[in-house]
């Protein structure tokens, strides 16, 4: 077995972070860039950019009225992706025929799609309120940290939905648990 030098080690754990730093602001570019395709107004890429910073300047003076220091436009991406993860589906539920049974299954979304669904509810929520969309926006933020809003209820109610699907679930128990009659044939 080697035994490292500390530096090394160090040496090792830095590379680590840095990787992992880059990969951060790749997923923040990735983030970004949907964001703004998903707010886009009327073809124009760059409205949509202006909306996104005056997003974030209208978030920063509301961040300095309660002493809180946000720097830099990364984590202002960083709040909004902890807002969208907050409000993300995780599943949705479509009809799947068994037999002659037609039951409303869950199908679970990958993490990347299920962020991008989020952030598009925030979008549309925005867009439904009869105020400018970057205090609405904002509202919805805000509204999401606190653990209030239609956003929230309508992910409780999609839980409330599964756990409510008692049917779906017994049929995949009971799926598994079935005898079979007679012996196999091996030829």
């Amino acid at each position: 077995m080697e035994v490292k030098n500390l530096k090394e080690v160090g040496k090792e754990d830095e590379e680590k972070k840095k990787k992992l730093k880059k990969l951060k602001k790749k997923n923040l570019k990735q983030f970004f860039f949907k964001l703004a395709s998903m707010i886009m107004v009327s073809g124009y890429k760059s409205k949509s950019i202006n909306l996104i910073k005056d997003l974030f300047n209208e978030f920063l003076l509301i961040k300095s009225e309660k002493k809180k220091n946000i720097l830099s436009f990364e984590n202002f991406l960083d709040e909004v992706l902890k807002a969208v993860n907050l409000i993300k589906p995780m599943f949705t539920f479509k009809s799947v025929r068994r037999g002659s049974v037609i039951f409303r299954a869950p199908f679970f979304y990958h993490a990347d799609s299920a962020i991008f669904r989020g952030l598009k509810f925030m979008v549309k929520e925005a867009r439904e309120r009869n105020k400018c969309f970057v205090k609405a926006f904002l509202e919805i933020m805000d509204e999401i940290f606190k653990n209030k809003g239609k956003l929230i209820e309508r992910r409780k109610h999609l839980m409330l939905e599964l756990k409510k699907n008692s049917v779906y679930r017994s049929f995949i128990k009971t799926k598994g648990n079935r005898r079979r009659r007679g012996k196999r044939k091996f030829y």
